[in-house]
């Protein structure tokens, strides 16, 4: 059976029967394909485990590594780097939340959120200041990656390919 992200059904063993059981999440007609999930998997894994991608994958994710870095680098109105604020990171487990800022389809991950609040947190402004801040992050990423397949003497039809595939899934998942 094929995977889809928004299929309803799956398959298990049911140990008592000794047998597999595919289930649906609804009917089917006739000569229509079946489709069960495997589960919450970004492309990055269905083509390592799998060796395929899906279209609009729900579960796809963009992550900026070194965010921290960047976001000094960028001298951002508001971002605290005390000690304090990157200590307390640090206690909750979360420094590493920081230091990579995740995307989904659905926009900033929650976790990616709660450490840039912990970072940029001043005042009743601050969630605009933290869509502003992940804005900036993914706007200079994406310009440095592009930049890169552009400068690349090396640069491909697939990375050009790949380039605008970032930025076109940064723009349907940028509404945070």
């Amino acid at each position: 059976m094929n995977h889809s992200s928004n299929a309803g059904g799956g398959v298990s063993y049911a140990y008592f029967r000794s047998a597999i059981v595919a289930t649906a999440g609804k009917s089917f007609q006739e000569g229509e394909q079946v489709f069960i999930t495997y589960g919450n998997q970004s492309n990055d894994r269905l083509l390592q485990f799998y060796g395929f991608v899906e279209e609009d994958n729900p579960n796809d994710t963009f992550v900026i590594c070194n965010a921290v870095s960047k976001i000094r680098r960028q001298g951002i109105p508001g971002a605290d780097f005390t000690s304090p604020r990157l200590q307390w990171l640090q206690a909750q487990r979360k420094r590493r939340d920081a230091e990579e800022i995740v995307f989904t389809s659905r926009g900033l991950a929650p976790a990616s959120a709660a450490a840039l609040r912990a970072l940029v947190a001043s005042d009743d402004d601050s969630e605009l200041l933290i869509r502003q801040v992940a804005l900036s992050l993914a706007e200079d990423e994406l310009s440095s990656s592009e930049g890169a397949a552009d400068s690349s003497e090396e640069a491909t039809a697939d990375s050009s390919l790949t380039a605008a595939l970032i930025h076109q899934f940064w723009h349907r998942s940028a509404k945070c």
